[in-house]
């Protein structure tokens, strides 16, 4: 007599499929869902199996027969982050017999009337990382600064986040559950500063097991901590942005106010972390209009060229209200030293990616204040107390956030 397991394995290779769709045991008659010659006609006989497990699983693919079926788990299966069901049919759902479908589809439907799903999304879903802890710069246009939405860094305080933060990153990772690519930002305020915390953190990222979930970490730093750093940040790490803002040391002194790197300082730290298989791009928050501008980002990305980064990053600040920006970025993009690689405008940012002759690149990115009010779910934040946000402000705990995670809507314009 062959054992069943037997019977699934021919189940999900055989040329003849259809002999197995009246099997006694549901689970051999599952095992055709993986076999590529099962026929659609044979799967759509499936949907109506008497296994629930087998009607759960084709509930999507068979949205009538689902939305009808007399368990409430295969009509929950057929709405479940299915977001392009009809309203008509979500409205029908709307007076479901059993209260999580009810919920579900009036969700989904709240969602249709006030956003849009974005269908062709083909970058990653960051996670920004929020090290507690203070800064040693003084910018003006610091989201932090503006934010006060930053906790009082004590021992206490340090400790609990890095008893914790693994659990948030686990808990939002879960979710997205391979919908999209990952990227983590490790962010601040200014995260190398206590470097002795930051490694304490490379080393807990370092034994993450879901670190193979994530397609890449990224570190955003002015630089402070960078010497000692670096050695640990190899493995864990891919690229770090360094906040430079002006290639010139006096302008620049003026930006942080209260450090003072030099040309020589940013050198050793990029030799560094090429030493240790990271690559370094310098990042420019334009805050303020600058008169010939063509000038000014050709000298940047000489110096920058110059220094060892491998790109040059120019950031709009979100708290500034002119186009000069935008002017800036376009006025690149026309200019026939540069090459456009890759170009978006949505309600969450408008940015662009351009290469010298020489292969330098150079970026452009305004985005907004809050992704949250105009794209929810294209990032998510592990905050400075170590809990999961859906925004950085901390108004939306993840576990409180009401769309699917994975994907990605944008608010419509109202009109």
């Amino acid at each position: 007599m062959t054992h069943w397991r037997e019977e699934r394995k021919i189940a999900r290779k055989t040329n003849k499929p259809s002999k197995f769709l009246e099997h006694q045991n549901y689970l051999v008659r599952e095992g055709l869902l993986n076999n590529p010659n099962t026929t659609f006609e044979m799967l759509e006989v499936l949907s109506q199996d008497d296994s629930v497990q087998i009607r759960e699983k084709l509930a999507k693919k068979f949205v009538e027969n689902a939305i009808n079926d007399r368990n409430w788990r295969v009509r929950y299966a057929a709405i479940n982050d299915n977001l392009e069901l009809s309203c008509e049919i979500l409205e029908k759902l709307l007076s479901d017999k059993d209260i999580r479908v009810r919920k579900k589809a009036n969700q989904l439907l709240k969602i249709q009337k006030e956003y849009v799903y974005r269908e062709d999304f083909d970058n990653a879903i960051t996670i920004k990382l929020v090290i507690p802890g203070s800064c040693n710069a003084n910018c003006s246009f610091c989201y932090n600064k503006h934010s006060n939405k930053m906790e009082k860094c004590t021992a206490e305080l340090k400790q609990y986040w890095l008893d914790n933060f693994l659990l948030s990153l686990e808990q939002i990772i879960l979710k997205i559950d391979k919908k999209q690519p990952i990227s983590i930002d490790i962010t601040g305020n200014e995260p190398t500063l206590d470097t002795n915390f930051f490694i304490q953190v490379m080393h807990k990222l370092r034994g993450f097991s879901l670190r193979n979930e994530v397609s890449r970490i990224t570190c955003t730093t002015n630089g402070i901590g960078l010497k000692k750093v670096a050695p640990f940040m190899k493995g864990v790490v891919n690229y770090v942005n360094i906040s430079v803002h002006d290639y010139n040391q006096e302008r620049r002194k003026q930006i942080f106010g209260t450090y003072f790197p030099t040309d020589k300082y940013y050198e050793n730290a990029v030799q560094l972390l090429l030493d240790n298989g990271i690559h370094a791009s310098a990042i420019a928050v334009v805050s303020e209009e600058i008169s010939n501008f063509s000038s000014w980002r050709d000298s940047f990305i000489k110096w920058a060229d110059k220094i060892g980064f491998v790109s040059l990053r120019f950031r709009y600040d979100v708290y500034c209200n002119n186009n000069s920006f935008l002017n800036y970025m376009n006025n690149t993009i026309n200019d026939k030293a540069f090459y456009t690689i890759q170009k978006e405008n949505t309600p969450d940012s408008n940015w662009c990616q351009l290469s010298t002759k020489d292969g330098f690149m150079v970026f452009f990115l305004k985005g907004v204040i809050d992704t949250y009010k105009v794209s929810p779910g294209i990032e998510f934040i592990v905050h400075d107390d170590g809990k999961a946000y859906a925004d950085f402000n901390k108004s939306v705990l993840f576990e409180e956030y009401d769309f699917p995670v994975g994907y990605i809507f944008d608010k419509k314009s109202i009109k």
